[in-house]
């Protein structure tokens, strides 16, 4: 017995070097769909509830987008946020800010809330609803362990996005696409179990001296 685990130790040994492995090719990008998105107002003594309409921020009106993360299941390659046209925006450049806690829902919370991501710049197009303009959130969303994610969208002046509840297409989306994974090739799984048969074949018969 002992002959045996010493052959299958170092069938593996040589013939699954640590560097023997064949990258699995990366899957198709998905698309994650919102729970809930609209719009906070942020002022002192404003509506302090949540607003489902179509996704206008101005100064101390923001938008906030709620997304579940069940569907993420491995490590991210890209990601991105798209938000489509709804109203003409007059501002190009929309803050993007990133929550990291909370649940399906917006909440009065979500207002002035998250860490901030950077700029996304609206495509020239975009009035016309022919392009949606795209933010790259791949390293934040790559740290993301909750159930759900949400984003704030700030903007100086007058700006304007598909929701769930009033769209001109879709609501805003998340596009993920997973990185390749490195899997044992082939040749490591068998190749122990045959150098190990053969070995044993060859074992010679043991004679008793009568």
């Amino acid at each position: 017995m002992r002959r045996i685990v010493a052959i299958l130790s170092a069938a593996a040994l040589f013939s699954c070097p640590l560097v023997s492995f064949a990258s699995a090719p990366a899957g198709s990008p998905i698309i994650v769909t919102p729970s809930d998105d609209a719009v906070l107002y942020t002022c002192n003594g404003c509506n302090p509830n949540p607003v489902h309409e179509a996704l206008i921020t101005a100064g101390y009106i923001q938008a906030a987008i709620r997304f579940p993360t069940s569907a993420i299941t491995g490590p991210i390659d890209k990601a991105f946020l798209t938000v489509a046209d709804h109203t003409e925006s007059g501002d190009r450049d929309v803050g993007i800010y990133g929550i990291a806690t909370g649940g399906a829902s917006v909440t009065h919370d979500d207002g002035n809330a998250g860490v901030f991501l950077g700029y996304m710049h609206l495509p020239s197009d975009f009035d016309t609803g022919r392009d949606d303009a795209t933010f790259d959130v791949t390293s934040f969303l790559s740290q993301i362990r909750n159930p759900y994610v949400g984003f704030n969208l700030r903007t100086a002046g007058l700006g304007g996005f598909s929701s769930i509840f009033y769209n001109a297409g879709h609501a805003s989306q998340l596009h993920v696409t997973f990185a390749a994974i490195s899997e044992p090739s082939s040749s490591c799984v068998f190749a122990p179990l045959a150098f190990a048969a053969g070995a044993i074949r060859r074992r010679p018969t043991s004679h008793k001296r009568v």
